[in-house]
């Protein structure tokens, strides 16, 4: 059985398949292990699928994922030494409203409003390269 004080997590979801008591500020447990709180695993296991790859034509939106209406989530990264940018709401491009991925950083979409619209990419130069997944 896990026992859990306020403000912690579970940091593995396999360890709430078990029971979990919670500890109230006092120390009273909250759940018993016959009687234990619900818990629920969020998220779960998805095969990704790599997107990866390098900017074709320098200061020309291309693809980076095409339109998928089971999109659960997706990242990049810009391995590149300039910035990239993304877009979902239509051709990416320098500037508003595409999202800026500085050289070396990361983005991932948040789970709660993952788009599934196609994405496109966007950078100054041909050869940037980025690493991508989707699931």
């Amino acid at each position: 059985m896990s026992r859990l004080t306020p403000g912690a997590s579970i940091q593995n979801p396999a360890d709430a398949a078990e029971a979990v008591v919670l500890i109230s500020p006092g120390g009273a447990p909250l759940g018993s292990p016959t009687s234990p709180l619900p818990v629920a695993a969020v998220g779960s296991p998805a095969a990704k699928t790599d997107r990866s790859g390098a900017i074709a034509a320098g200061g020309t939106a291309q693809t980076l994922m095409a339109a998928n209406a089971g999109r659960r989530g997706f990242w990049v990264q810009n391995l590149s030494g300039d910035a990239l940018y993304i877009n979902g709401l239509g051709d990416a491009a320098a500037g508003q409203p595409s999202l800026r991925i500085p050289a070396g950083a990361i983005y991932e979409e948040p789970a709660s409003g993952v788009s599934t619209t196609a994405i496109s990419i966007f950078g100054a130069a041909a050869g940037q390269a980025f690493s991508a997944r989707e699931w």
